[in-house]
């Protein structure tokens, strides 16, 4: 149980500087009343005298805040503006213990005795408090042990609130708090069992690495020893065979093919000197080429005269044909020039042409515009002569107009005159113009192009005469150059040459074919001999001995080898690491872990029988209270807390809604439920000698009402402190206490 014995509060909202002390021991009602004198007549204002302060003191001590939402700095006095100070002493089931909260500065000490509790931190200060207190939470504490109309009741609450007040209230809130520190250690568990899995399947992943480098390993020893033996099997093959070769014939054989090898170096001679006597005849197909050379660039000098001749005729006649066509050069550029000048001529007539056209028609154009002018003025005269106006068409007569008129019309007639003149003498020069045009003669032939033409022509046939020299001569110093310049005499000497130099090649090649064949005889006598020997040399059977005599070392030698593998076999069959044990440990790992969610599962699930058993215990008793009270409050409403925590409200066995109810049933209503659930924390041990209710009877209560509850209120605990405006509880109460306000500062007086 809590027992609160006294508060000391300075600089707290309206209170002021010097301290004020208050005994919360005594076991009497206490009526709190204000009087605001700052406000109207002496006495006149209940209102903002600061009667609330000593409650908002009391929670602000053990949580750091008050009733509502104001935060912790705006708790200090508005006009000293720091130095707070709230020192609250209470007993908890007998050991005294003393709470000092300051701001400005800042701080929180907590006491037993004189023995200090504080913490590192005001942080961790208001922990121990909050431990000290049996971990009520501040909602809860407000929602039990203070009746006021400025807190939300359970009644209004919505069902998960409720729900959340009633768990903070069995300190169900706490398996919560143990559920998720379960599950923080189940997070490193799983962890551990992952680690743990992750080390299993290395170490599988390293053995199963081992027993495939054993088995490739065990592989690579078999086919060592399949090759070992067979390389045993080839030494002694070897060695078999030599045991039956015959050294005397061997010999033998050996002296016969050196024998035919002596005469096939002999015939070999023979057949050299033939082909010596072969090289150095002349060759005949160089004789053949230089004679072919010699016919085809006398053939070549024939042929390129006789069509320099033929093209040089056809040139010269084409060129005859065009000067009698055209003439000779000189004519053709005088009648060119002359006929040019005629062009210029003409092209300029047509351009005189052009201008006197454009000024007959300029002259047209005016003379027709005068004559529109010289009727308008004529017609304007007439009518001004007639005596009306010719615009407004009125009596009038202006004679100054009509001689003005009439002058004008005279110049214009004149203008007139002229223009006729001008266009007559420019059509006159116009005809002149087209007689001189038509006069003109232009011939249109192309006498440039002819020009060209002929230059043309005559520059061919230069450049052919000019070809011609230089490829007759080309082709001379080419054949001077094939016969040493004799021309047809060494040609003549070619041909004897050749004739006499393929007869000798002749003689040659029979003889080289006699050599040849007994060459070849020779050649198949060593190869059918040779083909019957092992060794072909003396030295090639004595070096075949002594590798026989290194086969039997390498027999010896190869039996003697041990496999290299075995020993790294052995070596990696050491290891091997025994999974078994591993395994042991991750299956004690995962029974841990599936049994931690086990115990989360009972401490969170709405259904587990922990949850189910606390509230199966306590709800009973809270229905059973709250009944008990609405009839003491003569309320005819049952209010049922159901086994999920949901809460009903019944009026003559039907469900109705909270809010079907008037203000003064709800008031009586959440009094009934909050004295049940101050029982219940009683039987936790968790009550305090205190309730503190501030202008909760005020409102909604017809005097009947308000008297019921009063009255159930000081039955519920031998100190109750009320805050009320109503004078009717004046006298009601075992003492009454003024909370007065003057310039701005609220003061006790009993």
């Amino acid at each position: 149980m809590i027992t609160f014995k006294k508060l000391k509060i300075k600089n707290f909202l309206s209170f002021g500087n010097k301290i004020t002390e208050l005994d919360l021991s005594e076991e009497k009602s206490t009526l709190i009343v204000g009087e605001n004198m700052d406000i109207g007549d002496s006495g006149e204002s209940r209102n903002g005298a600061g009667k609330t302060t000593a409650f908002q003191a009391i929670v602000f001590a053990l949580y750091g805040k008050g009733f509502d939402k104001l935060k912790t700095d705006e708790f200090i006095n508005l006009v000293n503006e720091k130095n707070l100070l709230v020192e609250l002493e209470f007993d908890v089931n007998g050991t005294p213990y003393r709470i000092v909260r300051q701001r400005k500065p800042n701080s929180v000490e907590l006491f037993s005795g004189d023995v200090s509790l504080t913490r590192d931190s005001m942080a961790n200060t208001d922990k121990a408090i909050i431990e000290l207190i049996h971990d009520i939470p501040h909602h809860v504490f407000l929602g039990i042990f203070a009746l006021t109309p400025h807190l939300e009741p359970f009644m209004s609450m919505s069902t998960s609130e409720q729900r959340n007040f009633i768990e903070s209230l069995l300190s169900l809130d706490v398996l919560a708090a143990r559920a998720e520190t379960l599950k923080i250690i189940r997070k490193e568990q799983q962890i551990d069992i992952k680690i743990a899995e992750e080390k299993l399947n290395t170490i599988r992943h390293s053995n199963q690495s081992i027993n495939d480098k054993i088995e490739r390993l065990t592989v690579e020893a078999e086919e060592w020893e399949t090759e070992r033996n067979s390389r045993i099997d080839s030494l002694e093959q070897q060695l078999s065979e030599f045991e039956n070769f015959d050294g005397e014939e061997i010999t033998s054989g050996i002296s016969i093919l050196e024998k035919l090898n002596a005469e096939l170096e002999k015939q070999q001679k023979e057949v050299d000197e033939v082909s010596a006597k072969r090289n150095q005849l002349s060759d005949p197909a160089k004789l053949i080429r230089k004679l072919s050379e010699v016919e085809s660039t006398l053939v070549r000098l024939t042929e390129n005269t006789e069509l320099h001749k033929s093209t040089i005729a056809a040139m010269e006649d084409n060129l005859r044909t065009k000067k009698e066509n055209y003439g000779n050069i000189e004519q053709l550029r005088q009648l060119m020039e002359n006929n040019n000048q005629q062009e210029l001529l003409f092209d300029e007539l047509e351009r005189k042409l052009d201008s006197v056209l454009s000024d007959i028609k300029n002259y047209t154009v005016k003379k027709q515009s005068a004559e529109k002018k010289l009727e308008l003025l004529v017609s304007e005269v007439e009518s001004l002569t007639s005596g009306v106006c010719p615009y407004c068409k009125q009596s009038h007569f202006d004679n100054d107009k009509v001689q003005l008129l009439l002058s004008n019309i005279d110049e214009l007639e004149g203008e007139i005159l002229n223009l006729d003149k001008k266009t007559k003498d420019a059509e006159n020069e116009l005809e002149k113009v087209k007689e001189q045009k038509d006069n003109i003669t232009i011939d249109g032939r192309n006498f440039d192009g002819m020009i060209r033409e002929i230059e043309r022509i005559e520059m061919q046939i230069d450049m052919e005469k000019s070809r011609h020299s230089s490829q007759q001569q080309e082709l001379n110093q080419q054949l001077n150059g094939l016969t040493n310049n004799r021309g047809l005499e060494y040609y003549d000497e070619l041909k004897k040459s050749l004739v006499d130099v393929e007869d000798e090649h002749k003689k040659i090649k029979e003889l080289e074919n006699d050599v040849a064949n007994k060459l070849i005889a020779i050649r198949s006598k060593i190869s059918a001999h040779s083909s019957t020997l092992k060794f072909k040399t003396m030295d090639s059977f004595f070096l075949y001995k002594s590798k026989i005599d290194k086969v039997r070392l390498q027999l010896s030698n190869v039996k003697k080898e041990e496999n290299p593998y075995l020993n790294k076999i052995d070596a990696l069959e050491t290891t091997i690491v025994d999974e078994d044990e591993l395994k042991k440990s991750l299956e004690d790992l995962t029974k841990i872990e599936k049994h931690t969610g086990y115990l989360i599962k009972l401490l969170t699930d709405p259904k587990s029988f922990v949850r189910k058993n606390i509230l199966d215990q306590y709800v009973p008793i809270v229905n059973k209270k709250i009944l008990e009270n609405t009839a003491k409050l003569g309320l005819g409403h049952i209010c049922t807390i159901n086994s999920d925590l949901s809460v009903d409200v019944s009026y003559m066995s039907r469900p109705v809604s909270y809010y079907n109810l008037s203000q003064g049933e709800r008031l009586r209503l959440n009094l009934a439920v909050s004295s049940a659930f101050r029982y219940l924390m009683s039987l936790l041990g968790k009550t305090t000698n205190l309730i503190l209710v501030d202008e909760y009877l005020d409102s909604a209560l017809d005097p009947s009402g308000m008297r019921s509850a009063f009255e159930f209120i000081k039955s519920q605990s031998k100190s109750v402190w009320i805050i009320s405006h109503k004078d009717e509880l004046k006298g009601q109460t075992d003492r009454t206490m003024t909370v007065v306000k003057r310039n701005g500062f609220s003061s006790i007086e009993k």
